[in-house]
């Protein structure tokens, strides 16, 4: 989803870091599959 498109300024000193919580390895996609058991009715599981 796109929902959460922002403008971004250039940095003018320093460093510019990003969270990007929704990258992840091999390792990590077998976990979220595997929590689809815990979620709530009406969200659909996550298929690795």
């Amino acid at each position: 989803s796109c929902s959460l498109l922002h403008a971004v300024r250039p940095v003018t000193r320093g460093q510019r870091y990003a969270f990007l919580p929704f990258l992840y390895d091999d390792q990590a996609a077998r976990e979220r599959e595997a929590n689809n058991a815990h979620l709530g009715a009406g969200v659909a599981p996550y298929r690795a």
